[in-house]
């Protein structure tokens, strides 16, 4: 390498440094941005979301129909909330040893149709399948719960013991020819 040479490779490799170091500089920035405006994007979301809940209109996401059971009687609501339950337990491994469909009650148009369950699973089983079930469409509501270890005792942390749950769960449906 010449004398000659020796300045342009310095300022060639200051070139480099200052366009890492803008680099470096700019992209945080360029990210900040690009997160303001999500973030911006998301509020106006959220604030459409609540003019309609205000005035009662526009809300499809959360449309009475997809929170009851689709069943044109109470027998098949029931058996319909009844698959509901079996789909979530296989999905989480959590076995179902007995289910017990209670007397539908009415609430003006809508029929609640309710089960007692008895099943077996582990603590995280447990914790996946309350969890699948109250996040579900239809709406499932937990409205009791009652957790047994396997020796009688009381419930442990183990994550890979088994625990004897009982619960009563309840879904509501509109059926057909409702009074």
């Amino acid at each position: 390498m010449t004398r000659a040479q020796n300045p342009i490779l310095a300022l060639g490799l200051l070139a480099i440094a200052l366009c890492l170091a803008a680099a470096a500089i700019l992209w945080p920035l360029k990210m900040a941005w690009d997160l303001r405006r999500q973030l911006a994007l998301g509020n106006e979301r959220l604030a459409v979301a609540r003019r309609a809940a205000r005035d009662g209109n526009g809300l499809s996401e959360l449309s009475a129909t997809r929170l009851l059971l689709g069943a044109p009687t109470e027998a098949r609501a029931a058996a319909e909330l009844q698959l509901a339950i079996g789909g979530a337990a296989r999905a989480q491994n959590v076995a179902i040893s007995s289910v017990q469909v209670l007397p539908a009650q009415r609430d003006g148009e809508l029929a609640i149709v309710a089960l007692e369950v008895s099943l077996e699973a582990s603590v995280i089983a447990l914790r996946n399948f309350v969890h699948a079930l109250e996040t579900s469409s239809p709406l499932i509501i937990l409205d009791e719960l009652s957790i047994r270890g396997r020796d009688g005792g009381e419930p442990t942390l183990n994550a890979g013991k088994r625990l004897d749950v009982a619960m009563k769960l309840r879904g509501f449906a509109a059926p057909k020819g409702a009074p």
